[in-house]
């Protein structure tokens, strides 16, 4: 009898052991499903599909009410009613938000946004926090059923801002070592951040309302990364953030509400930076607006993921600046590139495996269809146009090149160069005895076309240009080149390559000098490939055994003659270099729509009504006179051309919509009786024009297009320039106030190149601790800069850009 109940106890034990093993494997399956990553909060930006509205109070506060009707659908009609207040955020007077409160008792908004304008024309949708994957699959959702409806979507500033819940990360007693380590993992991965997320908006990767705190402010967090773990409490990390508000506001033009806000991954709230009320989050504002579901859903991953498991893969990591050698003030092509090439594929793949994110779901830049084919810098092309001397005959193998030109003049210094009907040539022995007098009233002298170096002709017609100071009207050169070295390349691709040559010319001259000589005259215009023999800003024809390759739409920029003639023929003697694409610059010679047709379709779209009587009048006398040929250059589809990387593809689709915007307000002033007459009405559309290709930098795009390869040299630094930061340890080891003394024989050339305003560069150069510098950078003295640097042995040559 004794050995029942022990049997029973067994048995009990038994089942006991069993139940523990199986609810802990039902813990362990269901774990997934209650905790689905850091909290969350999303703002979506919109632009009004069939509306563009440039003030506040032009928007129907319905518009707002509209978009969260959307929301509430999700919820089956569920939850509060929605309701409309004041939005005071930035005390604007009758802005207006729409709330709605779901059946969880979670707030959404929608407020005002700028998106296609500088005015609150705009919508952001904001979610509350959320959390579970059940939230995600009804935010993806709701995304959908926004899209589909068809009222709102992306405009020229839409994007996407994912906040993470950080607050795990800083332990109950303060300590913040797993935070410091995320924003560690995050700044040293941005190249990989970016690709995995592949923003495009503004046609760029980084733009300017979201830039690295690494490319900003590397040594905020290099101090960081060297703070001793049991130092790295959360007061001891926000007071060393703290310490170089004063840098960041400098940077921002001491703008306050600026000042750590535009950063890729904003880190003003978790610290209660400059005012902001303190909230342990950590936003990232380098997505896009998305397109689709899946565009959504993989950003969240990343960014959530990226919280949840930076820390715990690079635990106690050092700074690694993925931006090392840049600024926040360096070029943004620079820095995309710093991006392209920084994330390696096989940095990629091993960024996604520590965040625990599948590469099959997260394919590198995939907006850019894989990292795009970056056009040459200028300096590779400068590199390799070297090979082109200027003092040296030039031979490709069947005969020298030689070069010649005509120059055009009028007025009272006319008579330096004809006196008493005949040229000059004891002053010009270069010119021919002839000349002749244009239908335009111009004097046209003429050298025989015997030079045989560049840097013969360009010496020749410098004298003739300061001669003549402002009378000259600009040069032609002729290079005849014997058709047997010509003729490596296939007439098709030369012919192609040549009309790219006419519009980088053509549109040099609108962007560098009066809009009116590149959009009124009727002998520099663009040039189809089938068109070369005519006149235009290029031409090229057939002289005996020669083609004779003639560059007319310079005017009087000798350097730019010089330079691309240099390119043409650096394209005969390397033919692999050139890429024609013909039939693509034939499709140039042919717009996209007429101004007419194009403003009419925009008024429709974006303003929901047709062009008054009077606008269209205006219109049309505009689409008629203003211009000539196929000055209209807007129109013409330079986005499709396959030279450019997707990028600048958006650059060209958002600078034309601007000029869309900004020609539909001309004929509205127009139409409102504001321009005294057609000319003056003609003049502010040219100008209209030149604003547009200026803000792409097109001419500075097409020029690099012209040669194209592999075999052009790597991006580097040219050979015996040195950069400011290689110059820097050397000049802290100056004296303050050095003694000139003689230059050391075969010194090391350094090229100090000025590219922003004086100001920021005295600020750089207290910051490198050189007051010296400082003060001549802030006086703008290059006398100043010459002497302190000369005296340390070095070469100096200047180059300014701008700015001082």
């Amino acid at each position: 009898m004794s050995s029942r109940p022990a049997r029973e106890c067994s048995l009990s034990k038994r089942a006991l052991e069993g139940i523990v093993v199986v609810g802990a494997l039902i813990f362990a399956l269901l774990l997934p499903l209650a905790y689905a990553g850091p909290r969350f909060g999303v703002e979506l930006e919109y632009a009004s599909e069939n509306s563009l509205q440039p003030k506040l109070e032009g928007i129907p506060p319905t518009k707002y009410v509209q978009l969260l009707d959307t929301v509430k659908e999700s919820f089956g009609g569920g939850g509060a009613a929605i309701a409309l207040s004041p939005w005071t955020k930035y005390q604007l007077p009758g802005a207006q938000k729409a709330s709605y409160q779901d059946p969880a008792g979670r707030v959404w908004e929608v407020v005002p946004e700028a998106i296609n304008t500088t005015g609150w024309d705009g919508f952001e949708l904001v979610t509350p926090p959320l959390e579970s994957d059940s939230d995600i699959q009804l935010l993806k959702g709701t995304f959908r059923r926004i899209r589909e409806k068809g009222e709102f979507g992306k405009g020229l500033r839409s994007s996407m801002h994912v906040t993470v819940d950080v607050a795990s990360l800083v332990d109950a007693d303060g300590s913040a070592t797993r935070l410091v380590d995320t924003i560690l993992f995050i700044e040293n991965h941005w190249p990989e951040i970016y690709g995995a997320v592949s923003p495009t908006r503004y046609g760029t990767i980084v733009n300017r309302f979201s830039v690295p705190l690494a490319l900003a402010q590397p040594n905020l967090l290099k101090e960081l990364a060297e703070m001793p773990p049991a130092q790295r409490s959360f007061d001891n990390v926000r007071a060393l953030f703290e310490r170089y508000s004063a840098q960041e506001k400098l940077i921002n033009e001491g703008n306050q509400t600026k000042a750590w806000k535009y950063r890729a991954a904003n880190y003003k709230k978790l610290f209660g930076l400059e005012g902001e009320s303190p909230l342990r989050v950590i936003e990232f504002r380098i997505a896009d607006l998305p397109t689709e579901e899946r565009d959504l859903e993989r950003s969240l991953g990343i960014f959530r993921n990226v919280i949840e498991h930076g820390a715990a893969s690079e635990p106690q990591a050092p700074f690694s600046n993925p931006f090392e050698g840049l600024t926040h003030k360096t070029t943004i092509e620079k820095i995309n590139q710093k991006i392209y090439t920084g994330a390696s594929d096989e940095r990629f793949q091993s960024f996604l495996k520590k965040i625990r994110l599948s590469p099959a779901d997260h394919p590198k830049f995939n907006k850019l269809n894989g990292t795009p084919t970056l056009l040459p810098t200028t300096r590779q092309i400068e590199k390799v146009t070297q090979e082109i001397s200027e003092r040296s005959s030039i031979d490709f193998g069947h005969g020298p090149v030689t070069l010649g030109f005509e120059a055009e003049f009028r007025g009272p210094n006319s008579d330096r160069v004809i006196d008493s009907g005949r040229v000059r040539t004891d002053r010009f022995p270069f010119l021919t005895e002839r000349y002749s007098t244009e239908m335009t009233g111009n004097i046209e002298v003429r050298s025989p076309g015997n030079a045989v170096t560049l840097g013969q002709i360009a010496d020749q017609m410098q004298q003739v240009k300061t001669a003549l100071n402002d009378d000259l009207r600009g040069f032609h050169l002729h290079m005849r080149i014997p058709l047997a070295d010509v003729q490596r390349i296939p007439d098709s691709e030369l012919r192609g390559w040549l009309s790219r040559v006419s519009d980088m010319i053509y549109l040099w001259r609108l962007e560098n000098r009066k809009h009116y000589f590149a959009l009124k005259t009727s002998t520099q215009g663009r040039i189809s490939p089938d068109e070369l023999s005519q006149r235009g800003t290029i031409r090229a024809f057939r002289v005996g055994d020669h083609l004779d390759i003639e560059i007319r739409g310079f005017m009087d920029e000798v350097e730019m003659i010089k330079r691309t003639a240099r390119t043409i023929l650096t394209g005969v003697k390397r033919p692999d270099l050139v890429r024609g694409l013909t039939e693509e610059q034939q499709a140039l010679a042919r717009p996209n729509k007429t101004l007419v047709g194009l403003m009419q379709e925009f008024s429709r779209k974006y303003h929901g009504r047709e062009l008054t009587s009077q606008e269209l009048s205006a219109l049309t006398d505009i689409a008629n006179n203003a211009v000539r040929g196929r000055g209209h250059v807007p129109l013409f589809p330079f986005e499709k051309a396959p030279y450019l990387s997707e990028l600048e593809k958006i650059r060209i689709h958002d600078a034309s919509f601007e000029f869309q915007k900004k020609t539909l307000r001309l004929i509205q002033k127009a139409a409102a009786g504001e321009y005294p007459s057609a000319d003056e009405l003609h003049k502010q559309y040219r100008y209209l024009i030149k604003q547009w290709s200026q803000s792409l930098g097109l001419q500075s795009l097409l020029e690099r297009s012209l040669l194209l390869g592999d075999s052009l040299p790597d991006q580097e630094t040219a050979a015996g320039v040195t950069t400011m930061d290689e110059m820097l340890p050397r000049m802290r080891s100056m004296p303050e106030t050095p003694p000139l003394t003689r230059p050391i024989a075969n010194a090391p050339r350094v090229e100090v190149v000025f590219d922003d305003s004086a100001r920021q560069s005295s600020q750089v150069a207290r910051e490198s601790g050189i007051p010296d510098l400082a003060r001549v950078l802030s006086n703008a003295v290059c006398a100043d800069m010459y002497r302190m640097l000369g005296s340390s042995g070095l070469n100096v040559q200047f180059n300014v850009r701008g700015g001082l």
